[in-house]
């Protein structure tokens, strides 16, 4: 991977920062219902990280406290509900999410020394171990083993809940001498990154899109920085850019488009199914003729285009592309249809 050279070198090429110093608009930390379904990752995320980053003693704690994440999430909801262009593009536009290095997630990899006992259940898919303190961890915290490596001698896990993963690891660790390590399950070249800071009453949000080879570091970005107030205000400071090989603007929009839950025509007669997809992704579009459908990546990448086609049933094979969120993008007339897909 490239990513601390990559850091550097950003910084040495990016653009000077285009700052934007206006007064702080009202707002409300009311947390609307589609942000916290769309952002309890993030959030839960940007809440483990500024508790290390701050020394909280917190960070012991597998399950994240709810008073650590309410501030984050409160200033988060502050800047959705702003009226800005610049909010629109983080959220509707270019559907900022931190997907760079996340240490929550449902995916878990544990590795273990080559004498544990319990290696043979392990290889059997067979979750518990025989080990008390262990299984009653894996038991409480709703670990289901999903696959197991016999190279590196590692099992693969999944729950259903969002955990700190660095106090996980510290409790598994302490329920057996033979777990080496744990750490998240996560999709390689993922992009996107939200970082999270406060200095007294005022918290910091930068908001960061990214794309052109993200599956080893991604090349170009453009981010996107506000501040809100004690009193729920927000303040657009403007934004920064650069990328490895010269400054290229911003790519089309993705068009997520959640401040109306995801659908920009919500009458039309459309069916996304199965959803996630393992295989094949069938869209069921009954409308008029499509000019264009075209499936993006979460770095902001076009994964394929279709062109011209009848209304009916569409199948799109997905089988080969790495798991993550999608979004299909469809073209009809004058109109723009947006939907979101997992694979």
């Amino acid at each position: 991977m490239k990513k601390s050279f990559l850091f550097t070198v950003l910084l040495l090429l990016a653009g000077a920062p285009s700052l934007v110093f206006t007064q702080p608009i009202p707002s409300s930390c009311n947390v609307p219902w589609i942000l916290q379904q769309e952002y309890e990752l993030d959030v839960k995320g940007l809440a483990v990280k500024w508790m290390m980053q701050s020394g909280s003693p917190d960070t012991v704690y597998v399950s994240i406290p709810s008073w650590q994440q309410d501030e984050i999430m409160e200033g988060l909801a502050a800047v959705f509900n702003v009226n800005h262009p610049a909010r629109d593009s983080v959220f509707d536009q270019y559907c900022v999410h931190d997907m760079a290095w996340q240490p929550v997630t449902h995916g878990l990899i544990i590795g273990v020394g080559a004498t544990a006992p319990w290696i043979p259940a392990w290889q059997s898919l067979q979750t518990m171990t025989g080990l008390p303190a262990l299984d009653t961890l894996l038991t409480k915290y709703q670990l289901q083993i999903t696959n197991w490596f016999s190279f590196i001698n590692a099992a693969v896990f999944q729950t259903p809940l969002l955990l700190n993963i660095y106090a996980l690891e510290d409790s598994l660790k302490w329920a057996s001498p033979h777990i080496q390590y744990a750490e998240p399950d996560l999709l390689i070249g993922a992009a996107g990154l939200i970082t999270y800071d406060k200095t007294g009453n005022d918290r910091y949000y930068n908001f960061t899109f990214q794309w052109n080879d993200c599956f080893d570091g991604c090349d170009n970005w453009h981010t996107w920085m506000f501040r809100v107030t004690h009193d729920c205000a927000v303040e657009y400071l403007g934004f920064t850019e650069g990328g490895v090989f010269g400054i290229e603007p911003l790519p089309a929009p993705i068009n997520c488009n959640i401040t109306t839950g995801l659908r920009l025509l919500p009458a039309v007669k459309l069916a996304v199914y199965p959803n996630p997809a393992s295989d094949i992704l069938c869209i069921d579009w009954q409308e008029k003729f499509i000019e264009e459908l075209t499936v993006v990546d979460p770095g902001g990448k076009t994964v394929c285009t279709i062109r011209n086609i009848m209304p009916g049933l569409i199948r799109i094979p997905v089988g080969q592309l790495p798991e993550g969120i999608y979004f299909l993008r469809i073209q009809s007339g004058n109109s723009m249809f947006t939907e979101k897909f997992i694979r």
